[in-house]
């Protein structure tokens, strides 16, 4: 069976891996675990395009799984170090511009903390999916090309 273009598997798994933690973002914010903890998040009324907005950032920030920002095979650690960059725009750049300051912290101390949760949630979710993709397939270990006589 053919892989698809690793472009393709990073701008899917972004996206999936987005819509998975908006649901639970709403999860959170309906099933009121934000005002369980005192956490002023919640969902806009206007959902399907906050929905749309955030897929589409999800997306760009994606294209950062075709970076090689670390030397590992394991994905799930490197959506770790890329799910920083949705939580440093977030906290520097969308919170200060919505008049919450920086990180939110208008809101609380809790915001910056659910912030950087989405945010790593999703890189790691990210790289799983791009893990069972078999996204740039790891390296043959020394033995398997010495015993191909590679």
């Amino acid at each position: 069976m053919k892989r698809l273009p690793m472009l393709v598997q990073v701008l899917i798994a972004g996206l999936v891996a987005g819509l998975v933690v908006r649901m639970l973002f709403v999860v959170f914010d309906e099933g009121g675990i934000f005002q369980m903890l005192t956490i002023p998040m919640q969902a806009p009324p206007d959902l399907v395009r906050w929905l749309a907005e955030r897929l589409a950032w999800d997306m760009v920030f994606a294209l950062l799984f075709l970076v090689p920002l670390l030397r590992t095979r394991e994905h799930v650690m490197r959506g770790l170090v890329v799910g920083w960059a949705p939580a440093l725009k977030l906290l520097v750049w969308d919170f200060p511009a919505g008049g919450l300051g920086l990180a939110g912290l208008a809101l609380g101390i809790g915001v910056p903390f659910f912030a950087i949760f989405f945010s790593l949630l999703w890189g790691a979710l990210a790289g799983w999916l791009l893990n069972r993709m078999e996204f740039m397939p790891p390296l043959p270990d020394e033995d398997e090309v010495e015993s191909t006589g590679g």
